[in-house]
């Protein structure tokens, strides 16, 4: 893969494409670079298991979830841009370990084309996935068989 030499901004697929490496790589060398390039140093990053302030909170954080899951990938697609805005859909694997997430993040982006804040909304049910109206239900049967057959509040 190729970092971009300081030439910024960098475009904001561009930026996402290499803030996705970062979670992708089990070296922590290329990791803190792919961050370091693409991420102001007054990172936020909102998500349901907390909030991360600083380049440093989001680099510990995401060698903490790779070493449970080395195998983990993950993938996004945008799905909108305006005015310094990104909306994307991701998804993670976690290479068998558990059952894949799905999400969508909101990431806002500085001047110099650095992503100063990350929203993400994780799981969510996105079209034509596991989480999705289908995959709920299934889920739902699979638990009543498990359960004695009976549905939650007939017991």
């Amino acid at each position: 893969m190729t970092l971009p030499r300081g030439e910024l901004p960098v475009p904001h697929g561009r930026a996402l494409e290499l803030f996705t490496a970062a979670w992708n790589t089990n070296d922590a060398k290329t990791r803190e670079r792919l961050v370091r390039t693409v991420c102001s140093p007054g990172l936020e990053v909102t998500s349901p298991y907390g909030i991360l302030r600083g380049i440093g909170a989001q680099l510990r954080s995401i060698a903490e979830v790779r070493a449970q899951f080395p195998r983990l990938r993950t993938r996004g697609t945008i799905l909108g841009e305006h005015h310094g805005a990104v909306l994307s859909s991701w998804r993670t694997s976690f290479g068998g370990a558990r059952p894949a997430l799905s999400g969508i993040d909101c990431y806002e982006f500085d001047g110099q084309g650095r992503v100063v804040r990350v929203v993400s909304f994780s799981p969510v049910s996105l079209p034509g996935t596991a989480r999705g109206a289908k995959g709920t239900r299934a889920r739902r049967a699979a638990r009543t068989r498990r359960q004695g057959g009976l549905p939650a509040g007939k017991r």
